[in-house]
């Protein structure tokens, strides 16, 4: 950061951004970082932006810290770093990147199935293969990435943006695979009649990468 501020949006038009990405998904004025406290602000972007797997409301800035990976539209991925960055080296065969919010970490996902573990801690620990013990499985399919809820006591809850107040909470179908690429998620405890939520739990991102 050169300036008071660094622009992130859409390279298409006529708008300049300091960065700039090709997808059309991705507002031409979608985010902006200050240098002043490094705080992050949607520009009530169309597809909305999430920080740690978290939605960043229109209106509600948030201080960044290092390492804080962001994804703009659900369709790309940023990390923010206050140190010299380096460029991550992208596994031929990664068709998504999986983002833990506790930890503020992400995985290339390669292989065809993956199972997630809730731990003891109360994270999430991703694994390749089917494990049985898993809360869920993650998985590349027809349309995208794909979410199988296998667990009896959490369930997968994604929150998607209606407009620029209103960001609705969905509770996945257990036991079935459904597309949920790029939409942030948190696995929490409901109430029986499943219309409460108890306890939230860890959230996370799947997004997968452009063919």
């Amino acid at each position: 950061m050169r300036g008071e501020s660094i622009t992130i949006g859409g390279s298409w038009g006529d708008v300049q951004n300091d960065v700039g990405f090709t997808s059309r998904f991705v507002s031409r004025h979608h985010l902006v970082i200050s240098h002043k406290e490094f705080q992050a602000e949607d520009l009530r972007s169309t597809n909305g932006t999430s920080v740690n797997a978290v939605r960043l409301p229109y209106g509600l800035g948030k201080k960044l810290d290092d390492g804080d990976i962001i994804a703009l539209a659900n369709k790309e991925i940023l990390q923010f770093t206050t140190k010299p960055p380096s460029l991550p080296s992208v596994p031929p065969s990664a068709w998504a990147i999986y983002v833990d919010g506790s930890t503020r970490s992400y995985s290339y996902l390669t292989e065809p199935v993956y199972s997630v573990i809730l731990t003891p801690s109360g994270g999430l620990r991703i694994e390749s293969g089917d494990i049985g013990s898993a809360a869920m499985m993650v998985r590349h399919g027809s349309q995208g990435s794909e979410l199988f809820d296998a667990g009896d006591d959490w369930s997968v809850v994604v929150v998607s943006k209606e407009n620029d107040y209103q960001y609705i909470p969905r509770i996945l179908p257990k036991r079935q695979w459904i597309d949920v690429s790029g939409l942030p998620a948190n696995l929490d405890k409901l109430s029986s009649d499943h219309k409460k939520i108890l306890q939230q739990g860890p959230a996370f991102q799947i997004v997968t990468l452009a063919d």
